[in-house]
């Protein structure tokens, strides 16, 4: 059968597909001095969509056996540290950048932030963005965490997210959500958790062989496609089907499906790759280029390169000397801190008898 590393080896490779697509929607973007037929082109974005429904798969096959304050820990360790780092870079920078200091409404804006509470931007027309603005994703991903937990506190961790996460979209739907929470909470996105989250159900009882293998180009091709819809809720659920389609292959493809070890290299730094981005590596790459006297196609195309190049590369140094270290320092310190609390707890208790 082979370790779940082997088995999921395309989910790893499908993480910087998915961070790559990010690193290209937002290098689109438009900019004055770029030759760019791509800049309404948002099929790129459909990145995240990947993204949500490996996060449902991981939780599963990772973590449906954790204890609960195990799974907080493992989880806020996992995400915090990087975001927060990552959020803290690109104020300093703004900062620096207006000579500016930080009013009130700022200050509220960068704690809601940190905090992955979801909340209107004071400078994007409204829109829920953190004050770094990739962020938004992962307020998605810590109320799955959360939705998760419950599961596990009541032992239920398939029933209990399925029935909360319906519900949630269900009175999304039938209601008109207005405020930031309620918007962000019973968002259809919170299906692709769930399609995830069933996924690595079916991966867990044996039945990722009856996947077909195809559909993970056809959900790539349909997510490429997608954008030539109006944006509506029609919209919507074909992203929503073409992402879980997407993952579906892969695990169908099990030992079957070809190693790139490159991308499974990125793959483990597609967290970083897609932190610091926006912060570092495409404002690098943008100041390089305006420079450099070259128009038309051969300049978009060497344009999309370098900025897929550059964010690679800052995000594998950010993996390797920020993020890898900062976690394993931190589960090696967690864990040991567990040790000496149950330690302390036998101890406690033999005192007592």
């Amino acid at each position: 059968m082979g370790s779940d590393k082997d088995r999921l080896a395309a989910i790893q490779s499908l993480r910087a597909v998915a961070a790559l697509m990010v690193v290209l929607h937002h290098a689109r973007n438009p900019i004055p001095w770029l030759w760019n037929p791509l800049a309404h082109y948002e099929a790129f974005a459909s990145g995240v969509d990947i993204f949500f429904v490996i996060s449902g798969l991981i939780m599963y096959v990772a973590a449906r056996d954790e204890r609960w304050r195990e799974f907080i820990g493992k989880r806020v360790i996992r995400v915090v540290p990087l975001y927060w780092i990552a959020t803290l870079a690109l104020l300093a920078i703004e900062l620096l950048r207006h000579q500016a200091r930080l009013d009130a409404s700022e200050l509220w804006h960068l704690l809601q932030s940190l905090f992955f509470i979801p909340h209107p931007s004071p400078d994007k027309h409204g829109e829920l963005y953190p004050l770094l603005a990739v962020g938004w994703t992962l307020n998605y991903e810590m109320f799955f965490y959360a939705l998760f937990c419950v599961g596990i506190v009541l032992r239920r961790v398939v029933a209990a997210p399925t029935v909360l996460i319906l519900a949630l979209v269900a009175a999304g739907a039938l209601g008109e959500p207005q405020g930031p929470l309620a918007r962000t909470y019973t968002s259809p996105l919170l299906l692709e958790f769930l399609c995830g989250l069933w996924l690595g159900v079916l991966y867990r009882r044996g039945h990722a062989d009856r996947l077909p293998g195809w559909l993970l180009p056809a959900g790539l091709a349909g997510l490429l496609l997608l954008p030539a819809l109006p944006e509506d809720g029609l919209a919507l659920a074909g992203r929503i089907v073409c992402g879980v389609a997407v993952v579906a292959g892969a695990i169908g493809l099990g030992t079957r499906a070809p190693r790139h070890p490159l991308l499974e290299r990125l793959g483990d730094a597609s967290y970083s790759i897609y932190l610091t981005h926006t912060v570092l590596a495409l404002l690098l790459v943008q100041a390089l280029w305006a420079r450099i006297p070259m128009h038309g196609p051969l300049q978009l195309a060497g344009y999309l390169l370098t900025a897929l190049g550059v964010s690679a590369l800052v995000g594998l140094a950010s993996y390797r000397w920020l993020e890898r270290p900062i976690t394993r320092g931190l589960r090696r310190a967690w864990m040991e801190r567990g040790a000496r609390r149950k330690a302390a707890s036998v101890e406690e208790a033999a005192e007592t008898r």
